[in-house]
Formats: C-alpha cells, sequence, structure tokens
C-alpha cells in the first residue's frame, strides 16, 4: 500500500544536525550560540500560530544558495522515505532564498534536484508546492506570476503565513490567474482564522484546505453546520466523480489492453491536511498529480548526502 504526506513544509523539516552544520559554514550566529538545536526548534508548546511560525525565520537563513537547498530538499525526502512514505509533496516560499546569487528559478531547480537524488536513491517521488506568503501582497502576487514560468517543475500553489486578516479573498485575482494556468490550488485556512476562512478558501479555488482545524467549531453535536455541509458536498461530489473516473478508466484499460495510462495520480487523500483530527464524514479529494513510482526499495541512511559526492 502506497503511503503519502500530503502537507509538509519544506523549510519546517530541516534536520537538527543539518542546522548546526549549516549556520557553522555560515557564520549564522543566532543558532551557534544554541546549545541544542533540536529543542530551539520544537515550538510544541507554542501559544500562537505566530509563535510557532518564529522558528521559519531562521532555517529561512540557511537556504540561501543552491547546495543548502538541494541538501535540505534531499534530506527530507529522505526522511520521508525512510518513515515509509512513497509520495511526498512539500511547500516552500521560493522568493525567501532569491538574492544576489540565486533567482527564483534556481531556488526551484535547486529543490527539484534534491528531490531527484531522493528518486534516484531511493524511488520516493516528490513534488513542490509554491507558496505565497499572506503578509506580503506582493509575495502572493510574484510567487502565483513565477507559477507561469515553473508551471511544469511545480504541483501547486498555496498562500501560507498568518491567517488573521489575510483572508483568501485578498488574493482572488493571484488564484484566478493561477487556475486559468491550470496550476492546482491548496489554501491554508482554518487554524490561525476561522471556518469563514474555509468557505472564503473554497471560493477561491481550493482543491484542499490546510490545516482547517476549526471546522470542528461547525459540528455541534455531530451535525455539519453550513460550511461543514458544503465541504461534505464536495466531497461527495468527489466521490462520484472518483467513481466515474474508474469506469472510464476500465474501459480504456480494455480497449487499450496494457497501455499505460497518462497522467496517472497519487491515490485520493484528505481534503483537509496536516491536521491533528478530521471530521468522519470528511470524504477524500484527488491529490495533486505525481507519478506512480516503482516500489521503494529498502534502504539504511547514507553517511554523506549524494550530491556532494
Amino acid at each position: 500500500m502506497y503511503k503519502h504526506v500530503l502537507h509538509d513544509h519544506l523549510d519546517g523539516g530541516l534536520r537538527p544536525s543539518t542546522a548546526k552544520e549549516l549556520a557553522e559554514s555560515i557564520n549564522y550566529k543566532p543558532l551557534l550560540d544554541i546549545d541544542n538545536v533540536e529543542s530551539f526548534f520544537d515550538r510544541s508548546s507554542s501559544d500562537s500560530l505566530e509563535e510557532y511560525l518564529e522558528a521559519f525565520t531562521h532555517t529561512i537563513a540557511l537556504m540561501q544558495n543552491y547546495s543548502s537547498i538541494e541538501r535540505i530538499a534531499f534530506e527530507a525526502a529522505e526522511d520521508m522515505h525512510l518513515n515509509g512514505i512513497n509520495f511526498y509533496e512539500s511547500r516552500y516560499a521560493p522568493f525567501y532564498s532569491v538574492n544576489n546569487e540565486m533567482t527564483p528559478l534556481d531556488v526551484i531547480d535547486a529543490v527539484n534536484s534534491g528531490f531527484k537524488i531522493a528518486e534516484n536513491t531511493y524511488g520516493i517521488r516528490s513534488g513542490l508546492i509554491l507558496c505565497g506568503m499572506r503578509h506580503d501582497t506582493k509575495d502572493v502576487l510574484n510567487v502565483a506570476n513565477l507559477c507561469l514560468e515553473a508551471k511544469d517543475k511545480i504541483i501547486g500553489f498555496d498562500i501560507a503565513g498568518p491567517e488573521l486578516n489575510y483572508p483568501p479573498s485578498l488574493f482572488r485575482e493571484s488564484f484566478k490567474k493561477v487556475k486559468e494556468l491550470g496550476v492546482n490550488i491548496t489554501i491554508h485556512a482554518g487554524e490561525g482564522d476561522g471556518v469563514n476562512s474555509i468557505i472564503d478558501a473554497l471560493d477561491n479555488g481550493a482543491m484542499r484546505i490546510g490545516h482547517g482545524v476549526r471546522i470542528i467549531e461547525d459540528i455541534n453535536n455531530n451535525k455539519p453546520g453550513e460550511t461543514a455541509k458544503k465541504i461534505k458536498g464536495v466531497t461527495k461530489q468527489a466521490a462520484i466523480a472518483k467513481a466515474t473516473g474508474k469506469a472510464k478508466k476500465g474501459k480504456a484499460k480494455k480497449a487499450k489492453k496494457g497501455k499505460k495510462a497518462k497522467n496517472q495520480r497519487i491515490p485520493k487523500s484528505g481534503w483537509l491536511t496536516g491536521c491533528a483530527c478530521l471530521p468522519a464524514f470528511l470524504a477524500a479529494l484527488p491529490a495533486l498529480p505525481c507519478p506512480v513510482p516503482p516500489a521503494s526499495q529498502s534502504a539504511s541512511e547514507p553517511t554523506h548526502h549524494p550530491a556532494s559526492q
């Protein structure tokens, strides 16, 4: 059975040992003065989303050159493989790594290079979702425009960062542009902001909701409210589409006799992703496109990063 990770932030999963090593290589003092880097990045007791997100300031500081980004991407995919994952969807805000030596496309290429090394080593397939940072309107617009240039190198578009006071509707034109390009849309909503942000995300083209844990506020005595009903209705339609698609695919297989189907997708996954709890009635929606890989191989963690050899 294939296993999938649909919601992960590349800059939120650095190995502590790698963070320390990269900090030493560029003399990044905020981490050099820390004895226990792992504890420093443990924000499980944070009182707010904003406090939790502060840790990303330090990881992003370590992602300012091609080799570091490539290594971090490889190690992220490698860690997924070592945890039994076959398909990995990761997201990152590319303009956080743009500088005098790195263009937005360089950032994307570095991530994909790390993913490719992991694929060649372990068979795990990984894809990149570009993130616009919602507290920076210009950044969201730039990332949406970048989707046109990098359409064949990415699997989706997202907005992340503080949700409160930055609803999806603020970026309606960017979502419209991305949707017209045929790029998949997933939106963070329903965590830092309430249930209203979830419906706003759906209205702006979200195929999946990131986190969305506050949907529980729209469920009383196991009875869904209006927003939860809408999600239930959308997922029911998805289930029907899934069944219809399977029927059509079956007919196509008979007609083509063994030819490989094009545009394969990861098997269906949750409507709300990256969250701790899911209401039982939430059905499944398609994952973002990613070809099916060969069966993963068993391998031990390499001593050295392959890209550096």
